[in-house]
């Protein structure tokens, strides 16, 4: 990873998550979750920095992922007719 690249804590990317729109919700403990159980996600948990109790992980690869991140895959998509 390039030596400029921006890192952040997993609450700080989960708070640009949601701030950001690419989720109505995250959390910290759900980027845990992803980093360990989505094969898509693009910054292994090996790879991630620890500065003294924090760890890091790089923000433009996080970003990316949920900017083309499908939150619920499977699901179709519901239009205004359905459920009124």
């Amino acid at each position: 990873m390039p030596e400029n690249e921006e890192w952040v804590t997993p609450t700080e990317a989960a708070r640009r998550v949601v701030e950001r729109g690419y989720a109505p919700s995250m959390t910290r403990q759900r980027i845990y979750q992803l980093a360990d159980t989505d094969p898509n996600w693009p910054a292994p948990r090996n790879q991630w920095r620890q500065i003294g109790a924090y760890k890091q992980l790089p923000w433009a690869a996080i970003e990316e992922y949920f900017k083309n991140r499908d939150a619920r895959p499977g699901r179709p998509v519901r239009t205004s007719e359905e459920g009124s």
